[in-house]
């Protein structure tokens, strides 16, 4: 909406698609205010653009993230900068930013109307730029506005726009400029072949041949990508021991040494991690594991997988037939069926282990099976994960980004050893790999007595009680599953976050009191249970339990873990769903 009466005003216009927009290739910059000056960051990208194409000085205008970007060049920048036009300003200033110090004009431009950018709250930062320099237009649009309008687009806003830009550009624009049309077509004198004065009109602005253009375009792509730079500086305070003194000074409140590092990092959510090569490409692995894309097609649900369903079963831990078939059994969560085939679409068999020693197939609907057995989604709201107890994580903030970075680069030589294609489906090197995870998070239980230096159970991100943290099972379940959650898909886990009976206490191997009966509630205890592709076995990850046993418990067995000690209700105790059946997932 710009462009136009900028060209026919003689203005040369100039729009950058910063990495991962547009057409330009990379990954995404980080938005926040103090990352416009990180090397290869917008401020890098901004300059490298005005130097390819022979730029000394620019007026820039921006809006929103852009127009945060071009108070940024105004402040740092200042020799490349003639005037500057924030639009909607998201930008807060960062250490060693001070609008006090601009030396240009701005004019800043609101609309009152937009829910989505506060005047009243961004008011300070305007009234800190000199006065002599700063100017500001608020303009209403009254009931017009709707989320995602283009302000610039709209038939009464959209022209008052233009010509404030253009007369604050042009200094004293005349009044043909400011009230006339803003898109006339640029006119010029000359004479016919005869002789005769006449008015050309150029309907057509083309612009000057770019000599080079190829040349350019390299150039640009090779400017280094900040997101790379960052992993890279982050990967020496990891090897050099010094990550830890990092995180510290975020639990005290401060983000001084950490703040432009942490933010400038990738932000790796399930979504965005959904595919090995692209750790690889971020340099956090050195390679992707092998047979990857085979796993990924591979089969959720196959003759003989083990499965949780429903039945009449034996509910005391101290007799024989615990889980097993029984005339006299009460309906529970038995680990003890097997798959073994479909009646119909709509219908699966199962056998299932009976009290006198033998197996019972029972017809089981296919929608039961996926409720027990699917892999989670884990509850979202807004931006963040909803877990228990009120704990949150947020994948985009700097110090989840953080942490995920630690994580990914220490498993990398995990990975590099995982191998779908082996005998076992990589099940040995998957469970190393949720060994590496745990290891990374600073979190114990209350098993070993209350530390009161660490994040305690009442705070309520994960982050933070990843970094130095203390809780309960509930605590380290939600802490753990935030952390794996975005690793599962590129190392072919499948995580369901379980609630249930407990008995013997902490420690693994205890004999189960004789007059313990295991039911579906209360809840006393939570943990992960993932299973494992190609495989499909399944494990149950304890950290409750393995603070006081060890890491067994961090890779125990269905089988065993479900006979000893626990017992699945098969609730979506924390607002989680089953994930979509992929096309896949079903070979009966």
């Amino acid at each position: 909406w710009l462009f136009p009466p900028l060209l026919y005003n003689k203005y040369r216009a100039i729009a950058i698609d910063m990495p991962g927009f547009g057409s330009s290739p990379g990954t995404r910059l980080g938005s926040r205010s103090e990352l416009n000056n990180v090397k290869g960051g917008p401020l890098d990208i901004a300059c490298a653009v005005l130097d390819a194409l022979g730029v000394q000085k620019a007026n820039v205008v921006g809006y929103d993230w852009g127009a945060g970007i071009a108070l940024s060049m105004g402040l740092l920048r200042k020799n490349r900068v003639l005037k500057v036009i924030p639009f909607h300003p998201s930008y807060s200033p960062p250490k060693g930013e001070n609008l006090g110090a601009m030396s240009m004009n701005v004019l800043v431009l609101w609309v009152k109307e937009d829910q989505f950018h506060n005047l009243t709250k961004w008011r300070k930062h305007f009234e800190a730029l000199p006065s002599a320099k700063r100017e500001l237009e608020v303009y209403s649009i009254g009931s017009r506005w709707k989320p995602g309008m283009s302000l610039g687009g709209d038939k009464r806003l959209g022209p008052q726009l233009q010509r404030r830009i253009l007369a604050f550009l042009a200094g004293e624009a005349s009044q043909e400029a400011v009230s006339g049309s803003l898109e006339k077509r640029l006119e010029a004198k000359g004479a016919t072949t005869a002789g005769k004065l006449v008015v050309h009109a150029q309907n057509v602005v083309v612009a000057d041949a770019l000599e080079d253009a190829g040349g350019v375009a390299k150039a640009l792509r090779e400017v280094e990508d900040p997101t790379k730079a960052a992993v890279e500086q982050f990967r020496q305070l990891w090897s050099s021991g010094k990550l830890q003194a990092l995180y510290a000074e975020r639990l005290t409140g401060s983000s001084a040494s950490s703040a432009s590092l942490f933010g400038a990092l990738p932000e790796m959510s399930p979504e965005a991690l959904s595919d090995p090569s692209i750790l690889v490409e971020l340099g956090l692995w050195s390679a992707a594991p092998e047979g990857w894309e085979r796993m990924k097609s591979t089969c959720r649900y196959g003759v003989d997988r083990r499965v949780l369903v429903r039945g009449k079963v034996g509910t005391k831990p101290a007799d024989a037939n615990f889980m097993s078939l029984t005339e006299s059994g009460s309906d529970r969560t038995t680990s003890k069926a097997v798959l073994k085939g479909k009646k119909d679409k709509d219908t699966w068999l199962v056998d299932i282990t009976a009290a006198d020693g033998g197996t019972k197939s029972m017809e089981v609907s296919k929608a039961e099976v996926l409720r027990l057995n699917q892999r989670h989604k884990l509850l979202a709201s807004g931006k963040h994960l909803q877990l228990e107890d009120g704990l949150k994580c947020d994948y985009s903030s700097p110090l989840t980004r953080a942490k995920l970075c630690e994580i990914a680069l220490a498993l990398s030589p995990v990975v590099k050893d995982l191998d779908f294609n082996t005998a076992d489906g990589g099940q040995a090197m998957q469970l190393k790999a949720v060994e590496v995870i745990r290891k990374c998070l600073d979190i114990i239980t209350f098993q070993k007595g209350l530390d009161r230096g660490r994040s305690p159970a009442m705070c309520d991100d994960v982050a933070k009680l990843a970094c130095h943290g203390q809780g309960h099972c509930h605590t380290v379940s939600s802490t753990m599953a935030a952390f794996l959650n975005p690793f599962c898909q590129v190392l072919g886990i499948d995580m369901k976050y379980r609630g249930g009976y407990s008995w013997g206490g902490v420690n693994m191997g205890e004999p189960a009191d004789d007059t313990v009966t295991v039911a579906d509630s209360p809840e006393r205890h939570q943990w992960l249970e993932l299973t494992l592709r190609p495989s499909l076995e399944s494990y149950v990850c304890d950290l409750w339990v393995a603070d006081a046993v060890g890491n067994d418990a961090l890779r125990w067995h269905i089988t065993e873990a479900y006979q000893n000690r626990l017992y699945p209700n098969g609730s979506f105790n924390i607002g989680q769903q089953i994930c979509p059946e992929e096309s896949s997932d079903v070979d009966l």
